[in-house]
C-alpha cells in the first residue's frame, strides 16, 4: 500500500448511528418472532423450524448487543432501544419458561431472586394494608395438592403453550420459572412503558396486572406444589408505598411510583378495588373446599389460556407502541417523513 494512502475509519458518531439501527432491527425482529410463535401455539402445534427461527433471531440480537457494548461502551442507546431490550428480555423469559435452555437460571441464582422478591413483598406488607379481615390460617391445611393433580395441570399447560415434545420433568420443578417469578419483571416492564408515555396506568392494565397476580397464585397451587398461603401475599403485594426505601433508579422504586396517584401520598384511583376484587376471587368462600374452588376458578373465571392470550396481546401492543425501526421501514419501502410522489 502506498505510504500516501491512509486507512479510513467510519466517523464514530456515524458508526454509532448505524450500529443502533442494526441493534434496534435485530431486537425488534427477535421480539416479533417470539410473539408470533406464542400466538401460533395458542392455535395448535408449531413446526420445530418456526421455533428455531425465533431462537436464532434472539441469538442474533444477543450476539450483536455484545458487539455493540464492546464498540460503544459509553452508549446506552435511545430510550426506545432500552425499552425494547427490556421487552425482549421479558418476552424471552415469559414465552420460554416451560423449557430448560442454556439461558435458564441456576438453582442458586433463582433462589437469590426469589428471596429478593419475598423481601420486597414483606416490606410492602409492613408498610401497606393489602386487605382487611383476611385469615388464611386454615388455607395451608389443604396444601400441597396431590402430585397426580399437578401432573395433569402441568401436562395441560405444556400441551397448550410449550413447543412440541417438551419433557414433563422441568416445568413445575423448583428449577423452573413460574408466573410468580416473572411477576416483578412484568411490573418493571410496565413501569418503564408508563414512564416512557408519561401517563398513569389505566383500568385495562390494572385488570391485566391483577389477573397476572391471581393466575400466578393458581399456578403455584396447581402446578408448583405450593405448601402454604405465602404465594398469595407475595403476588398481591403491589401498589403505591409512600414509605418505600427502594433505591433511586431501581425497578422497585419505578414500580411503586407507577402506582402513585399524583396527589399527596395517594395511590392511583381504582387499583385498590381491582386488586382486592381479584384477591377475593382467589379465596374460597365459606364452606367451599380450597381445591374445588381453585379448580373451578381456573376453569371458569380465570382460565389460563385466556390469561396467556391477554399477556401476549399486551406485549404485542408494547412492541407496536413506538415507531418501527428504520431498517424495518426501509425493508417495507415506507419510511416515516419521506413520501414518494
Amino acid at each position: 500500500m502506498s505510504s500516501s494512502m491512509s486507512a479510513k475509519f467510519a466517523n464514530p458518531a456515524t458508526q454509532l448511528e448505524v450500529d443502533e439501527a442494526i441493534l434496534e432491527y435485530l431486537v425488534f425482529t427477535g421480539i416479533a418472532r417470539l410473539l408470533d410463535c406464542a400466538k401460533a401455539r395458542l392455535n395448535g402445534p408449531v413446526p420445530a423450524i418456526v421455533n428455531r427461527h425465533a431462537e436464532l433471531s434472539v441469538q442474533m440480537a444477543d450476539s450483536f448487543l455484545i458487539i455493540f457494548r464492546t464498540n460503544h461502551p459509553e452508549a446506552h442507546g435511545s430510550r426506545t432501544i432500552q425499552f425494547r431490550l427490556s421487552l425482549l428480555r421479558f418476552v424471552v423469559i415469559f414465552t420460554g419458561r416451560f423449557v430448560a435452555s442454556e439461558t435458564s437460571l441456576s438453582a442458586k441464582s433463582l433462589e437469590k431472586i426469589r428471596s429478593a422478591h419475598r423481601a420486597r413483598a414483606e416490606a410492602f406488607r409492613f408498610h401497606c394494608e393489602i386487605t382487611d379481615g383476611v385469615d388464611l390460617s386454615s388455607f395451608s391445611l389443604y396444601l400441597p395438592f396431590s402430585e397426580q393433580l399437578q401432573i395433569i395441570y402441568r401436562k395441560r399447560m405444556l400441551d397448550t403453550f410449550a413447543p412440541q415434545d417438551t419433557e414433563l420433568d422441568y416445568y413445575g420443578s423448583p428449577q423452573s420459572l413460574s408466573l410468580l417469578d416473572t411477576l416483578p419483571l412484568f411490573m418493571a416492564l410496565s413501569a418503564s412503558q408508563t414512564a416512557l408515555q408519561g401517563r398513569n396506568v389505566a383500568a385495562p392494565w390494572m385488570h391485566l396486572a391483577a389477573s397476572y397476580m391471581a393466575e400466578a397464585v393458581l399456578e403455584q397451587f396447581l402446578c408448583f406444589s405450593a405448601a402454604d398461603a405465602e404465594p398469595i401475599w407475595e403476588a398481591f403485594s403491589y401498589g403505591f408505598d409512600v414509605d418505600s426505601t427502594a433505591e433511586a433508579g431501581s425497578d422497585e422504586l419505578a414500580i411503586t411510583n407507577m402506582f402513585w396517584g399524583g396527589v399527596d401520598e395517594s395511590e392511583v384511583g381504582g387499583w385498590k378495588e381491582i386488586k382486592e376484587g381479584y384477591l377475593a376471587a382467589v379465596l374460597p368462600p365459606k364452606g367451599c373446599a380450597v381445591l374445588d374452588h381453585l379448580v373451578n376458578l381456573e376453569a371458569s373465571e380465570l382460565p389460563l389460556l385466556d390469561f396467556e392470550n391477554g399477556v401476549v396481546d399486551f406485549l404485542t401492543r408494547l412492541l407496536d407502541a413506538q415507531s418501527l425501526p428504520l431498517l424495518i421501514q426501509l425493508e417495507r419501502g415506507n419510511v416515516e417523513g419521506i413520501s414518494v410522489l
